[in-house]
């Protein structure tokens, strides 16, 4: 069994990326999370899920161990495959998803393409007693009793879990709200990735800070804007 890749980013597309390793060049399906992390010509180590289905053999790469875990128990689900677990990966940041599968919060979960009616209640009835059990990083980041008189839009959803998503690759909640005041000047990204990919652009060259590394991270310039 696969556990991790380590190599240079050879190519991304919409999908994932090609990693090159020891000359040969592995095809892996990423989320939206773990795709905007990764850049061409860079070196990048990926946690791997191997799937063998009818012969289909396919790998899911993931940055970090708690997003490649909420991929395994998602594509326990009965009806949740590979792409589809990605999709939810995609859509929701890790808080929002286990807030979703706590409160039976279906609705929510058919915001994902290809995630029906019964695809969504199967994930609720089958993890929600797995939610106490899931990452520290499923934890919500929002408080109990906030719960708005109305479902928030697609906008406000899209740009909450854009929040959420910067946080968890380390970047200061400071900057991020600039940055993301600046993109929203702008014309609205269409979805998560895509906003991601902005908001990273804006973001670089900043650091993101590194455990055991304060000191250097309080020293760091801040980012450059456009």
């Amino acid at each position: 069994m696969i556990a991790f890749l380590e190599g240079r980013i050879e190519s991304t597309d919409s999908e994932g990326a090609v990693l090159l390793c020891g000359g040969i060049g592995f095809r892996l399906l990423c989320s939206a999370l773990t795709r905007a992390r990764l850049q061409q010509g860079e070196e990048a180590r990926l946690l791997v899920v191997l799937q063998a289905r009818d012969g289909d053999f396919r790998l899911y790469g993931f940055f970090d161990a708690d997003e490649r875990d909420a991929f395994r128990l998602l594509i326990g689900v009965q009806g949740v495959g590979g792409k589809l677990a990605l999709a939810v990966l995609s859509r929701f940041d890790r808080g929002a998803l286990a807030r979703a599968i706590a409160e039976g919060d279906k609705a929510s979960l058919q915001a994902v393409s290809g995630l029906g009616a019964r695809t969504a209640q199967r994930l609720v009835s089958e993890l929600e007693g797995k939610v106490d059990i899931l990452p520290a990083a499923f934890d919500s980041r929002l408080p109990r009793d906030a719960h708005p008189s109305a479902p928030p839009s697609f906008e406000q959803r899209l740009w909450h879990d854009l929040v959420e998503a910067l946080e968890s690759l380390g970047f200061d909640r400071a900057e991020t709200t600039r940055t993301l005041q600046a993109l929203r000047r702008e014309e609205e990204p269409a979805t998560l990735d895509e906003a991601l990919r902005k908001a990273l652009r804006r973001l670089r060259p900043s650091s993101r800070p590194q455990k055991n590394e304060a000191d250097e991270t309080a020293a760091s310039p801040s980012p450059a804007r456009r």
